[in-house]
């Protein structure tokens, strides 16, 4: 899981421009005034309606994000905040999982 250093909570999404754009997530980014970049997950009750589901993205999105190397793959670039949001209507995070992570790895370049 991601440090709690490195997320965000996310209260209004103003100042962030387009970053990635997918069929499943759509990700926006802004510079901040830290040493460091963060993440934020944004999802709604419309397009994954179970709560149980909702905490599992952000879980699939910030293990992604700790597992995969993102924090230090670009440790000269300006640090960022991204703001990771879902698009589509999801009943289950594990039949869409392959997709959502082929996403994030489009996204990062990983």
């Amino acid at each position: 899981m991601l440090s709690k250093r490195h997320r965000f909570n996310v209260l209004s999404n103003r100042g962030f421009l387009a970053f990635y754009r997918g069929g499943q997530i759509l990700i926006k980014v802004r510079l901040n005034h830290l040493t460091f970049s963060r993440f934020g997950v944004f999802l709604t009750k419309k397009n994954i309606p179970l709560s149980s589901q909702r905490i599992a993205f952000k879980r699939l999105v910030f293990d992604f994000l700790d597992k995969s190397g993102v924090l230090s793959s670009s440790p000269s670039a300006e640090p960022r905040d991204f703001l990771i949001i879902n698009l589509a209507k999801i009943n289950k995070i594990g039949d869409n999982k392959p997709i959502i992570i082929k996403e994030l790895k489009e996204a990062f370049h990983v």
